[in-house]
């Protein structure tokens, strides 16, 4: 009997514990199904452009059920294709740690890394997801994107093979080989595989014809990269060709045409390049409420950001902003001083603000050392003997001797990548040398060999520098400036270039003085043994007569213009039109 009771018992309980499971599953079920409506409705609100409806329906769904994987991919989902990758990153990581171990969620972990420049974590999620088998080469594509980044090229040149076997000549891998090739500096089968790319695929001629100019850039071929840029331009529209043919119009001092195309790329360029270069345009026009501006723009943006840029031969994100930083501060600080105030409160003010930035100046410049030489570390000196070098003169900067010791270095291994485009070299070695008869010898072989189109804002540094050294010949130093002038006036606008000046006027009065305080403010200052002569006088509104070389040059302006600083003094005083020559 006692065996037959433990038999029933025994039976009793094994249908219990089945009840039990039954009750259970038929809980997770309907967890399962409460979860599923959720998402059915976040997407129907989804499809009506409700997004914030969306949202608020699945967050308030986690909250109730927090173990699922479900519900913080859609979230994930939302986030990330709205562009909001950190906190796309952040459900993504929770549905991952719920249990969801699909290849799909790794794949959006590794990218959501990528976009925030997290490239470590990048490589390891989207290699592992290719480890699984996804057969999505898209991915792969990313993977070695973000090691070519990474400047991890022999790892790069590994999946690039694994590509290339198992989905032949997919455009995709012909375009990395031929960014692998270009990043490390081997010009000729990059040129190869750009070519072959760009027969391959229309989908992405844009971004190939973007890639190949980036690279004839890099190694200053300029006319090449401008037809390459012209063309991602007309093909797709391409934000950032704009960009770099307004670099190329900047270079050419076409200020109008470079102005142009920043503000055609703008809108859709997300990154401080953009502001990077108007600041250079804008303190090139001597436009400081414009770069002022700029600054508040650039101060937005925080110390790290992430663009999808194709751009690998920039420099690492962080030191650009410093630069950016830099470039601003060392143009406002010009700018300010050639500011004419006429009330002393106002001139206090800005010697206060010019302190101030000149301090802010120095810490920027000690960043910007810095990030020059943790980049640095980064850098393979046989991969990328360019970038080692351009780097380690950054990270030098000041430090003359040693700089000129890298700019040689650096010059005679771009002379074997491209021998016809090495003459910016010699204006880098007159800038660095101390002798004035190297000065001069280096400045005369740069004008000679230099490209006389794209070359320009060189040849006025140039200028500027051959003009410091016969400071004390006064008739060879303002040959020089109106060299300088028959270019661009505006050159002066952000340089602190003094023109000497030999004023004549009846009598030294009120209004005199005041034009006399406006002219030491722009750099004109009195010279007694200078060839440049200025009448002065005034009547109502004053009138200038400039003579050099026999040559008279006549306007006149009236004292408003001086007080509201609204006079284009450079432009009147040579006798130039504002346009570029």
């Amino acid at each position: 009997m006692k065996k037959n009771y433990r038999k029933i018992i025994f039976i009793i309980l094994i249908i219990d514990l089945l009840i039990l499971l039954s009750f259970s599953n038929m809980q997770d079920n309907s967890y399962n199904s409460d979860e599923s409506s959720v998402i059915t409705e976040s997407l129907s609100y989804l499809k009506e452009g409700n997004k914030s409806k969306a949202l608020s329906l699945l967050l308030d769904a986690l909250k109730k059920y927090p173990s699922s994987y479900e519900i913080p991919q859609a979230i994930g989902e939302i986030f990330f294709n709205s562009e909001v990758y950190d906190l796309a990153l952040k459900y993504y990581q929770i549905s991952y740690k719920n249990g969801n171990q699909k290849v799909e969620i790794i794949e959006k972990l590794g990218e959501c890394n990528a976009f925030l420049n997290k490239n470590k974590k990048a490589i390891k999620y989207l290699a592992l997801a290719f480890s699984m088998g996804n057969s999505d080469p898209y991915y792969l594509y990313s993977l070695i994107w973000i090691l070519l980044k990474e400047k991890k090229f022999e790892q790069a040149q590994r999946y690039l093979d694994i590509g290339f076997s198992l989905y032949g000549d997919l455009s995709y891998f012909t375009g990395a080989q031929a960014l692998l090739f270009a990043n490390t500096f081997q010009i000729e089968k990059a040129r190869e595989f750009y070519a072959k790319v760009l027969t391959e695929t229309a989908s992405y001629t844009p971004v190939y014809f973007y890639n190949w100019g980036v690279m004839e850039y890099e190694i200053k071929n300029y006319r090449d990269a401008e037809q390459l840029f012209y063309g991602a331009a007309s093909f797709g529209g391409l934000a950032e060709a704009f960009l770099a043919l307004g670099e190329l119009e900047l270079l050419k001092v076409d200020t109008k045409a470079a102005e142009a195309a920043f503000l055609k790329g703008k809108p859709s360029i997300k990154s401080p390049f953009i502001l990077y270069d108007l600041l250079s345009l804008y303190g090139f026009l001597g436009n400081k409420s414009k770069i002022e501006s700029i600054y508040r723009n650039i101060k937005k943006y925080p110390n790290q950001w992430w663009i999808y840029q194709y751009n690998l031969n920039l420099n690492e994100q962080m030191m650009n902003f410093y630069e950016l930083e830099k470039n601003y501060l060392s143009t406002y600080i010009i700018l300010e001083s050639k500011t004419f105030y006429p009330e002393f409160t106002q001139k206090l003010g800005s010697k206060i603000k010019t302190l101030y930035f000149k301090g802010l100046k120095l810490l920027s410049d000690l960043k910007f050392r810095y990030s020059s030489l943790m980049f640095l570390l980064s850098v393979d000196k046989k991969d990328e003997p360019l970038t080692f070098y351009k780097t380690a003169r950054n990270a030098v900067s000041g430090f003359k001797l040693i700089e000129k010791k890298l700019c040689r270095s650096e010059m005679e291994i771009f002379r074997k990548i491209s021998p016809d485009t090495s003459s910016i070299y010699w204006l880098d070695l007159a800038k660095l040398s101390s002798k004035k008869s190297k000065k001069l010898q280096y400045i005369d072989l740069f004008l000679k060999n230099c490209d006389n189109e794209y070359d320009r804002m060189s040849i006025l540094e140039a200028l500027e520098l051959k003009a410091k050294i016969f400071k004390k010949n006064r008739n060879a130093y303002c040959d020089l400036l109106f060299q300088i002038a028959s270019i661009s006036t505006d050159y002066f606008n952000s340089n602190n270039i003094k023109i000497p000046v030999k004023f004549s006027y009846k009598e030294k009065n009120k209004e005199i003085k005041t034009l006399l305080k406006y002219f030491q403010t722009k750099g004109i200052v009195a010279d007694k043994n200078s060839p440049i002569e200025v009448q002065i006088s005034f009547k109502g509104a004053y009138t200038l007569i400039v003579s050099y070389k026999g040559n008279d040059r006549f306007f006149s302006f009236v004292k408003e213009d001086i007080i509201y600083d609204r006079l284009n003094i450079y432009s009147n005083f040579f006798g130039l039109s504002a346009q570029n020559k």
